[in-house]
């Protein structure tokens, strides 16, 4: 599979997902399945991971937005799968424990559902941000300075004289 096609693919699915999990909160609290104060602190613990994660597809679909004819490398098979796995198993999980708190099947409590998400945002949030780190990387070509400034850059460039 092409990395281009693979990324945008991913991407998408991931701002999808996102939003679709807010709006299924939204619409559980309508049924009756949480509270108000439920809904908004659930959907406050969800909004950090959204943020970074759409935040990171946003920039590399506006970076890529005028490229044509994006010359992309082939992927492995298994990074394709791994990265599949790791999101639906990931999405599934907080989709599972949503559903679980709004018919009170498998909490007791709500500060129970709420150490449950934490600690899957906390597991999957790992993986998930090393997946999104290795694809949606923007490069950043460093540009050198013509002239030190102050005693730090001075310092740098004598350092930077005796390497050479």
């Amino acid at each position: 599979m092409k990395e281009s096609r693979f990324k945008n693919s991913v991407g998408f699915f991931i701002v999808v997902f996102h939003f679709s999990i807010i709006l299924l909160t939204i619409g559980l609290h309508v049924m009756g399945g949480f509270s108000f104060e439920q809904m908004t602190t659930t959907i406050a613990l969800i909004i950090p991971m959204v943020g970074v994660y759409t935040t990171a597809v946003a920039k590399h679909f506006i970076a890529t937005q005028s490229i044509k004819n994006i010359k992309s490398k082939d992927i492995s098979r298994d990074y394709v799968w791994f990265t599949i796995f790791i999101l639906s198993v990931y999405f599934s999980s907080l989709i599972s424990l949503i559903f679980l708190k709004s018919f009170n099947i498998a909490f007791s409590d709500f500060e129970e559902f709420k150490t449950m998400l934490g600690l899957l945002q906390t597991a999957f949030g790992v993986y998930a941000g090393l997946i999104l780190s290795s694809m949606f990387e923007i490069e950043i070509t460093k540009v050198e300075e013509t002239q030190p400034k102050g005693f730090f850059g001075k310092v740098r460039e004598i350092f930077r004289s005796q390497k050479s």
